[in-house]
């Protein structure tokens, strides 16, 4: 069976840390007071460019990373808002959206929208590092058994990857968890 990666997940901030919780590679994706469609391959950081690679077979209208306010970060417990409908919030996320343009957390689902696509950060130098921890900002609901995200990391800077978890999905509508959870590997 072939599985469906919409990846709808929104990433406020990436931070990796050793055992003595010393961060040495943070992401916030950073702020812009333009509201924008900036495709996270076209993203560079202080990390270096984030790139986005395929990883199966897209439908004729997959959807697509993007780095924007559009579905600005909010922090934990809080709901998901934007620069669309309020320019003061500034705080970029990486999130999915539609190949018609950058909606924030909106995509598309069913048939002709089936993405398999992967966000990929700039290589993070792990030598010497040991009891690494990643720890990140997400919010995440999906169609049922065909949405979800998968995170990842390479040893060989993307040659082979391994699979570190899967993040649970918000159950916003029973109200379990609101808005923006955390997850830490």
């Amino acid at each position: 069976m072939r599985r469906n990666i919409y990846l709808i997940t929104i990433f406020t901030m990436f931070v990796l840390t050793n055992k003595a919780q010393t961060a040495f590679w943070t992401e916030n994706f950073g702020t812009n007071p333009v509201c924008a469609n900036v495709l996270a391959s076209a993203y560079t950081s202080t990390n270096g460019a984030w790139t986005t690679s395929l990883t199966g077979t897209n439908q004729t209208f997959p959807n697509i990373w993007y780095v924007s306010a559009t579905e600005a970060g909010m922090g934990v417990g809080n709901c998901g808002d934007g620069c669309t409908s309020n320019p003061t919030l500034i705080n970029r996320t990486l999130h999915i959206s539609t190949n018609v343009g950058d909606l924030g957390a909106a995509y598309l689902a069913g048939i002709g929208f089936n993405s398999d696509i992967r966000a990929q950060s700039p290589t993070i130098n792990c030598s010497g590092k040991s009891g690494i921890v990643l720890n990140f900002n997400y919010i995440m609901w999906g169609v049922v058994n065909q949405d979800y995200c998968q995170i990842m990391y390479s040893a060989d800077n993307g040659v082979t990857w391994s699979n570190l978890g899967i993040p649970l999905k918000h159950l916003l509508f029973l109200a379990l968890v609101k808005g923006y959870g955390q997850h830490t590997l």
